[in-house]
């Protein structure tokens, strides 16, 4: 590839590293920086900005910083000792973080880093004076936390950027590394019965790192472990954990089983998702991004056919992506102001909608037996201070969480997501005669 075209894709590399994505993800970012800047040196300062002006990213930016660094220390032919004498000062300011487990994984990167200082530049005395804080992390510092963040990481240990680059360890050592599960995973096979065209691969189809292979053996033989353990369990009992990956399944019947095993076969097969939906979720009082991004995250697992904020503009706030895991992109949204909400309510309650509140009155009903209208507006109130007065005297009915504890109120987050699941209980299924 060619320089100017790796320089231009490492800022959103970088960016995307913000988003705290799981470790399969994240080692391939990583490697794709570690090679390009391997490879061209000449990018190398995209890497100092990044380890000296990082106080306003994110710490898993700053993780995937360190172990770049780390991997280009130890692959990096020409420049070496530069490279070495530049980045140990920088890496050395990171083990004082706030954050422990990004300053152990700082310390971690800054012994590393050291020990292939010390071996390539045994006559540099530059960075003597570094040499008893060094010390001083090895002998009393986390260091068996240094070592076990060390190991870890299965790119930073055992995978070289540019030597190990090939199509077996892309796209099946390092995610069978990172405890990806079988249907996530290209299958080992596939790079077997593929020999006829490996010649004429751009990159080796093979990986020959054995130490990196033998890892992510042990990590299947793990789960093989684990799977046998999980089946034992099955006899005993079928209460485990499942996750869903509708993905995987062609048939709908299969996922909606799934989704809800206390159904009869027949409601099951007469479920209908309404694509005109019959509930609304009014959040246009809420202000806080997580609560916001865990609220569209439910609506669109349990099918809820319109989202309505205040500002569009909040599912680009990190913590709201955070939260929401993309589920912006499936739901309907749909922009009221606070101050047009009363006009809204109106409005939708002239097309025969039901308005319902979620908040503690005088005279609000038990979630334990309120029937949910088919066509029902649920309005949530602020964090703070719930639901205005004056909305409130515009609402159907209100309904309320019974609680056996003494805090008053739960998060509101969660008090939608238990309201949403009751009205999908209610009206997920169409029963048969």
């Amino acid at each position: 590839m060619e320089q100017s075209t790796l320089k231009s894709i490492l800022p959103p590399i970088f960016k995307a590293a913000e988003t705290g994505d799981q470790f399969s993800v994240r080692y391939l970012q990583e490697w794709a920086v570690s090679y390009s800047l391997v490879v061209y040196p000449i990018l190398i300062p995209v890497l100092w900005e990044h380890l000296e002006n990082n106080t306003h990213s994110k710490l898993c930016l700053l993780v995937s910083v360190l172990t770049i660094t780390a991997q280009v220390g130890r692959c990096l032919d020409n420049g070496k000792h530069d490279f070495l004498v530049k980045s140990l000062p920088l890496v050395m300011k990171w083990t004082n973080c706030h954050h422990f487990m990004t300053k152990i994984y700082a310390q971690s990167v800054l012994l590393y880093l050291w020990d292939l200082y010390k071996a390539f530049s045994k006559e540099d005395q530059r960075l003597d004076y570094l040499e008893p804080f060094v010390e001083f992390i090895r002998l009393k510092g986390d260091i068996d936390k240094c070592k076990k963040r060390m190991s870890d990481n299965r790119f930073y240990t055992l995978c070289h950027a540019v030597e190990d680059l090939s199509f077996e360890a892309v796209y099946y050592i390092i995610p069978r590394s990172s405890h990806l599960t079988d249907d996530e995973l290209i299958p080992k096979k596939e790079f077997e019965i593929s020999e006829f065209w490996s010649d004429s691969l751009c990159i080796p189809l093979h990986c020959n790192n054995q130490p990196l292979c033998e890892a992510a053996g042990r990590v299947e033989g793990q789960q093989q472990g684990k799977d046998e353990v999980d089946r034992n369990d099955q006899e005993i009992s079928d209460n485990v954990q499942k996750k869903v990956t509708p993905w995987s399944n062609s048939n709908d019947t299969v996922i909606l089983k799934e989704l809800f095993p206390d159904q009869s076969d027949d409601s099951v097969n007469n479920f209908k998702r309404d694509p005109q939906g019959k509930l609304i979720l009014v959040a246009s009082l809420l202000h806080k991004p997580p609560n916001l991004g865990g609220l569209c995250r439910t609506c669109e697992v349990f099918g809820v056919s319109q989202l309505v904020l205040n500002s569009i503009n909040i599912t680009e706030d990190n913590q709201f992506q955070a939260l929401s895991v993309s589920a912006e992109k499936w739901v309907t949204l749909t922009q009221v102001k606070v101050q047009q909400l009363e006009v809204y309510l109106k409005d939708i309650k002239q097309q025969g909608y039901s308005l319902v509140g979620v908040e503690q009155t005088a005279h609000s009903k038990s979630l334990t037996t309120y029937k949910f209208p088919k066509k029902t507006v649920l309005l949530l109130g602020n964090e703070r201070e719930g639901i205005p007065v004056h909305l409130i005297h515009m609402l159907d009915e209100c309904v309320e969480i019974p609680q056996l504890g003494i805090i008053r109120s739960l998060n509101v987050h969660i008090s939608g997501a238990l309201l949403i699941w009751e009205y999908t209980k209610q009206h997920g299924f169409k029963t048969t005669g």
